[in-house]
């Protein structure tokens, strides 16, 4: 069954603004395939995460911020950056886990 990435986008928060998501959690799992659907989708990616990144797996003109979701001047510093070149955020899920597929 295929997985819709842009369900789960929604589920989690993701606000589309301009041409760039900032995915927080990028270097994770769900934050790579996002950063490659929405990539796919011609919007450019984000990432912030406090986990290191291989760079070259990820789409190019992905733009890579180091930082911790815990800790808001971080984040306040990616989204000022990001802000800038019209581009919104996600907020932490807070459910928990991820929302699974009812198609």
């Amino acid at each position: 069954m295929p997985v819709d990435l842009w369900r789960i986008a929604h589920a989690y928060g993701i606000i589309l603004a301009v041409d760039t998501v900032l995915i927080t959690g990028g270097a994770g799992f769900l934050g790579y395939h996002l950063a490659h659907h929405f990539a796919h989708k011609g919007v450019r990616p984000a990432l912030l995460d406090i986990a290191p990144y291989e760079e070259s797996e990820y789409p190019d003109g992905t733009l890579f911020f180091k930082g911790d979701v815990r800790n808001r001047n971080e984040v306040r510093a990616a989204l000022e950056r990001r802000v800038r070149a019209g581009s919104f955020t996600r907020a932490r899920c807070p459910c928990g886990s991820a929302p699974t597929s009812s198609a």
